[in-house]
């Protein structure tokens, strides 16, 4: 369902308040407001992006109203215009940007796919902190850190695979490619993490076509039964909340996922 509110020092005004009544004109301009507020409407095909997701967290984002902070929304926002920005670029260039792709019951939008030693890339662009950079910059095994990226990119590896209409040989051994811009670089995160780049540009890991389609299949048929059926689905997994993180300031949903739980030890 689309966001019902936006909560602004303790105060939650709907969205007609906000964009029609105009509330907020003095805090925030109107485009701001927009770009923030721009969600992905849900056409019963679950996306990449959501099944890398919580189950719970994007079967509550689709079924219940929810508030959200305009402030939380800046990297989102500027992370979407850089896309813009980048997309542009590539399009001018004539090469294949943006591209939404359909396979194996599930959606994605890669990037970019270019030209890349005789064969062709995927090129996946990521605005990203320091302290995630540093993960998947020194991540030498490319296991924990790169894990969500990775899967990400290798589901799309198979959806252009899967294509016949691309026509484009992927290269064997680095297909996948990751490039990252570092949004706080040269701030003081970045000093302090030693973080002395301000962009990385590097392959990803390859995982097997199984073990990608196994996990993926599992989340995509779990999203659908939920909202089919509609049963909330289980907690989010540990890594699913970075660990707790994301549920304390970062998910969206967060209220109405602990107002299930708060009913739920009530009744058991």
């Amino acid at each position: 369902m689309p966001i019902k509110w936006i909560k602004y020092k303790r105060k939650k005004y709907t969205i007609d308040e906000v964009l029609n009544q105009k509330v907020l004109e003095d805090v925030y301009p109107t485009p701001y407001i927009h770009a923030a507020i721009e969600e992905r409407k849900w056409e019963k095909i679950p996306s990449v992006t959501q099944c890398l997701n919580g189950t719970r967290e994007e079967y509550l984002k689709i079924t219940t109203d929810y508030e959200i902070n305009l402030d939380d929304k800046v990297f989102s926002v500027m992370g979407t215009a850089g896309h813009s920005v980048l997309e542009k670029s590539a399009k001018e260039m004539d090469l294949s940007a943006e591209i939404r792709m359909y396979s194996h019951g599930i959606t994605g939008q890669r990037d970019l796919l270019e030209e890349y030693d005789g064969y062709h890339r995927i090129v996946d662009f990521k605005f990203i902190g320091a302290f995630r950079a540093k993960l998947l910059h020194d991540d030498t095994t490319k296991n924990e850190a790169w894990w969500d990226y990775a899967m990400q990119l290798n589901m799309y590896r198979i959806m252009v695979q899967d294509n016949p209409e691309e026509k484009r040989e992927l290269h064997p051994e680095k297909p996948c490619w990751l490039f990252g811009l570092i949004r706080d670089a040269g701030a003081y995160a970045s000093r302090a993490l030693k973080v002395n780049y301000k962009t990385f540009f590097t392959p990803a890991p390859l995982y097997t076509n199984e073990e990608v389609l196994e996990y993926f299949h599992d989340k995509r048929d779990k999203l659908i039964t939920a909202i089919s059926r509609d049963i909330l689905p289980p907690l989010c997994s540990t890594r699913e909340t970075w660990e707790g993180r994301k549920c304390k300031s970062f998910c969206n949903v967060r209220k109405e996922c602990k107002k299930h739980e708060r009913i739920s030890r009530q009744t058991t």
